[in-house]
């Protein structure tokens, strides 16, 4: 088992059990906040997102972002981000994320200013702890074919 898998295993389990113990439901709910107001761009590890779905599905009030998570324990929120070919990845926007949810929950975003052309887009999970988990990259093309990962 790799090393990352070893580490979100333990801090789930860890989690869970200070959740089931009722000792840590006020010091996480502040902890939330605090962690809200850091600088996108931290110094923490980043990891590989996991997704059950991820795709683009274009339409008349812009660019849909909809995305599937296996679970969201001590998740805090998911980032948004869009790279056009002149640029780098920038934040369009953040959807609260479900740090209790031990379940499949679904998502969507909507981009209502698309670009032209070509664009990618991506997630960032933020956690509760600050953890950042980077999820992979869609394109969009020209002419509108959207590639999906699965």
């Amino acid at each position: 088992m790799a090393f990352s898998t070893s580490l979100r295993l333990f801090r789930r389990a860890s989690y869970a059990l200070l959740m089931v113990a009722g000792t840590a439901c006020a010091s996480i709910h502040e902890r939330a906040y605090a962690v809200q107001e850091q600088p996108e761009e931290s110094h923490q590890p980043e990891n590989q997102l996991e997704l059950l779905r991820f795709r683009l599905v274009p339409d008349a009030s812009g660019q849909r972002v909809q995305w599937v998570t296996p679970d969201e324990l001590a998740c805090s929120y998911f980032v948004v981000e869009r790279r056009t070919e002149q640029g780098a990845f920038q934040a369009l926007g953040r959807v609260p994320g479900d740090a209790m949810a031990v379940s499949a929950r679904s998502h969507e975003f909507v981009d209502t200013t698309p670009v032209q052309g070509r664009a990618q887009y991506r997630l960032r999970q933020v956690d509760l702890d600050g953890l950042v988990h980077t999820g992979p990259v869609l394109e969009t093309m020209p002419s509108s074919t959207i590639f999906a990962a699965r």
